[in-house]
């Protein structure tokens, strides 16, 4: 009796790292099928297959930080004396 005893965590434990592997394999399966490695994951099982498997994706950033990039030609004198003073800041750092 006590082997039983000592036998379930085991088995419970054997039990939950099989349907890790499992699930992790479908959602493989469901990204290879889909092509969606170079996306946000579409789903819940796919999120967390990457979690377990240590993927993720480099996403462009927000539009909003774009909003404040330098755009060249200078759109004033003042923008291009203050894109020059930071070229030479640089360069002497």
């Amino acid at each position: 009796m006590s082997a039983l005893i000592a036998l379930g965590p085991a088995l419970f434990a054997a039990g939950a790292f099989a349907s890790i592997i499992g699930m992790v394999t479908v959602a493989i399966r469901r990204e290879e099928r889909n092509f969606t490695l170079t996306r946000k994951a579409p789903d819940v099982t796919t999120r967390a297959a990457r979690h377990v498997n240590g993927v993720y994706i480099r996403a462009p950033r927000p539009a909003a930080d774009f909003e404040t990039a330098h755009v060249w030609p200078p759109a004033s004198q003042l923008e291009f004396e203050r894109v020059a003073l930071r070229i030479k800041v640089n360069q002497v750092a």
